[in-house]
């Protein structure tokens, strides 16, 4: 979806950092952090210098808040560590630096591990990607941390390409 909207001359992306990974959840998770942290100093410096466009970005921060929540949801990790991983969160990042617009691509679980398993074919596995009950409490975190950011969501559930693509770019664009 992003390489599609991309196409659209409002629009920019900007490659994601590596990150080093960790088989320590909570290490993981921080790492991950991290990452956005440098990568989202990199993309305030691209949005002073090109503020005709619309920056994409792959995948957020938001995404920490559904794995940890998931992790706490699981029994992998106790309050206490999920409620110091958001004092971390909340200092890395600061009200003023949240996205301005999120866009949610609920796909059915189904769906999801279909495509996991097709992408397999073609790739490595990924950490945690074939255990499945990782994946559904991840996908059922997600509501509650969207919720903390109001409408700034747009909740897309259509499988159909053409109809994600026109529904996201509008969206995008109605608050340029």
């Amino acid at each position: 979806m992003i390489k599609l909207l991309a196409e659209n001359q409002y629009f920019s992306v900007r490659k994601k950092l590596p990150v080093s990974h960790s088989d320590y959840i909570l290490e993981r998770e921080l790492l991950r952090l991290l990452r956005y942290n440098a990568q989202r100093t990199q993309e305030d410096s691209f949005c002073a210098e090109n503020p005709d466009k619309v920056l994409l970005c792959d995948r957020a921060f938001v995404d920490t808040d559904a794995y940890t929540q998931a992790f706490l949801n699981l029994g992998w990790i106790g309050k206490e560590e999920f409620d110091a991983f958001q004092k971390i969160k909340q200092a890395l990042f600061p009200i003023e630096c949240l996205p301005e617009r999120i866009v949610y691509f609920g796909v059915p679980l189904d769906n999801l591990i279909k495509n996991i398993k097709t992408r397999w074919l073609s790739r490595p596995k990924k950490w945690r990607e074939n255990d499945f009950e990782y994946l559904e409490a991840v996908q059922q975190a997600y509501p509650k941390v969207l919720e903390s950011y109001g409408d700034k969501v747009l909740r897309v559930t259509a499988l159909d390409m053409a109809e994600c693509l026109t529904k996201c770019s509008a969206w995008i664009l109605s608050g340029c």
